[in-house]
């Protein structure tokens, strides 16, 4: 039988540890441990993470799934809240408010930079728009209409904001662009909705799903290149007010309701890549509607939100790590 070398032409390397990033099929021996390691596949999961400090739902997020941000909601008490919390990869630390309580507002941007929309104040529906400097936020321009429960894409500096609702029963198809100053009309999308999943940036953004008509929810799928809408793959499960994040290209929706007769939670998770949708694993139990969604296709961030059996607010966080290439020892049969 030919050994190693004879097949590849040489030896197995010896290694005190493992390679922090090894290549798929790499075979190496790990003196410390004494056994044969090769890089294998490890599949895409989900994990329970910390769960952050106010329990809430319909908030603005922003960032990726090691430094993010989570800014206003529903706490599920009498008022609304300004709370904001910042994400370092491990914990959750509430840093300073936004100025005006709101919820079903929309956020995206970086944890250091980051821009909050729209939304409820509890009363009306707002057109109010905020940016966030790492340390405090400061009242920008207002959105030419006001509007709640929208999707959002891009940066502080290049923000898309994605269809919405107004009054709460009322779909909309405009949508709207942020220069860093000023907002001014984009491309109206082809299916009105409120609570659609935004994804990308200002000018290759994606808006999935949503509530269409009416409450219903919808598994509609559309790209935007910066001037008009164009309809590509739908999702496999339909759904509205869900977590999603990453580019045209590779993107995840986690949660949100199916709908449409009453709140129904979906734990499912889908990831995109460019021409359509693949069925991933599932998020742990307990995943609500009205969840955020911050991060990538390889590494992702979720939660908050509302379960709806009891109805109730949750704080709750989940971490998703995309495929990999992992260390396992090479056993023998």
């Amino acid at each position: 039988m030919a050994d190693y070398k004879a097949i590849k032409g040489w030896t197995i390397q010896t290694v005190s540890s493992d390679p922090s990033n090894p290549i798929l099929g790499q075979v190496w021996y790990n003196s410390t441990l004494g056994k044969v390691r090769v890089g294998q596949t490890q599949a895409a999961a989900w994990a329970t993470s910390t769960a952050f400090n106010t329990a809430r739902n319909t908030m603005a997020s922003a960032g990726i799934s090691t430094a993010a941000l989570i800014a206003g909601g529903d706490n599920g008490g009498p008022t609304d809240v300004t709370i904001t919390e910042i994400w370092d990869g491990s914990s959750w630390t509430e840093v300073g408010d936004l100025n005006e309580a709101r919820f079903a507002l929309h956020g995206t941007g970086t944890s250091t930079a980051a821009l909050a929309w729209g939304g409820f104040d509890g009363a009306n529906i707002r057109n109010l728009s905020e940016e966030w400097n790492g340390t405090s936020w400061t009242e920008g321009n207002n959105l030419p209409a006001v509007k709640a429960q929208q999707g959002a894409a891009g940066i502080q500096t290049a923000a898309l904001s994605i269809a919405g609702k107004y009054p709460s029963t009322t779909n909309l198809d405009t949508c709207e662009e942020y220069d860093g100053t000023s907002w001014t009309a984009g491309g109206d999308i082809n299916t009105a909705r409120g609570d659609p999943m935004g994804s990308g940036t200002q000018t290759a953004g994606m808006a999935i799903g949503g509530g269409s008509p009416a409450v219903n929810a919808t598994a509609a799928n559309e790209a935007y290149d910066g001037s008009s809408w164009t309809e590509v793959g739908d999702l496999n499960q339909k759904r509205q007010a869900g977590g999603a994040d990453g580019s045209n290209t590779a993107t995840i929706a986690a949660g949100g309701d199916t709908g449409p007769e009453g709140p129904t939670a979906d734990n499912n998770t889908e990831s995109w890549n460019g021409t359509s949708w693949t069925a991933e694993s599932v998020v742990p139990t307990g995943l609500s509607i009205q969840n955020f969604g911050v991060g990538t296709t390889t590494a992702f961030l979720t939660g908050g939100g509302t379960d709806p059996g009891p109805t109730s607010v949750t704080a709750e966080t989940y971490e998703w790590t995309g495929e990999t290439v992992a260390a396992a020892t090479v056993t023998s049969s």
